[in-house]
């Protein structure tokens, strides 16, 4: 995994956590030659961020359920 390359990312918070991930979805939207991502997982990723609220970050159990009912 990439993030066992960066050991420093154990250390952020729940919120910087998600800064960080809004910040790399923004490069990745920006890049030139994303490659081939469907439209409406880009559009659903994006609907996705702006309903974050890092101020009450997930469990991993209930962001599986939540990605497991297509939400």
């Amino acid at each position: 995994m990439i993030a066992e390359k960066i050991p420093a990312l154990k250390d952020l918070s729940p919120q910087d956590k998600l800064v960080l991930a809004n910040e790399l979805w923004g490069d990745f939207q920006d890049a030139p030659d994303q490659g081939e991502l469907d439209k409406a997982i880009a559009q659903l990723l994006d609907k996705r961020f702006a309903k974050a609220d890092p101020a009450q970050p997930l469990t991993w159990e209930q962001l599986k359920a939540l990605v497991g009912k297509g939400k």
